[in-house]
């Protein structure tokens, strides 16, 4: 959730950090037997957190979204919040104790888009795919006058990633 808001957000450079298991403090990096780190596979020993697809899903926003700042700043007073990234991308995330269940101003053109945080997006079919049953929405629809209506439960994945290039 946060490396999200990091990546959703304006502010700041970004880095994002893959890791791996262990269990000997002293060792180093999986490797080959020839001691070279190259092509060392994902999910064996390496984490590999960049490939996640909250982490890829808010890369794509970030990119889409580069050079606009935030904008239409929506919070409950709590743990809850939203912003657009100009008119092209919008995050909104719940880290209260409680739903979120809101109307909210996107800034967004009218469309039905693609949860990033918990769907991956095929850009030949136009859909969301891969998505967990986690509660939170798959795709999130934008009203001609720009608001959505969001639930968003507090489970694992209390986060909303929408942007304009992937739209369904």
């Amino acid at each position: 959730m946060a490396v999200s808001f990091m990546l959703a957000h304006d502010y700041g450079v970004p880095r994002i950090m893959s890791s791996y298991y262990f269990t000997d403090s002293e060792a180093g990096p999986p490797s080959h037997p020839d001691g070279s780190t190259k092509d060392v596979t994902c999910f064996d020993e390496w984490v590999c957190e960049h490939r996640w697809r909250q982490i890829t899903g808010s890369s794509w926003f970030r990119k889409v979204t580069h050079g606009t700042g935030v904008d239409n700043w929506w919070d409950n007073n709590s743990n809850q919040i939203a912003f657009s990234r100009g008119s092209l991308g919008w995050y909104a995330v719940n880290n209260d104790a409680y739903a979120m269940d809101a109307t909210i101003y996107t800034g967004l053109p009218a469309g039905t888009y693609c949860n990033l945080y918990v769907s991956s997006y095929d850009k030949d079919t136009k859909a969301c795919v891969d998505k967990e049953n986690v509660g939170t929405p798959s795709t999130v629809t934008v009203k001609s006058n720009g608001d959505a209506s969001v639930y968003i439960p507090n489970n694992s994945n209390p986060v909303i990633v929408i942007h304009v290039d992937a739209t369904v």
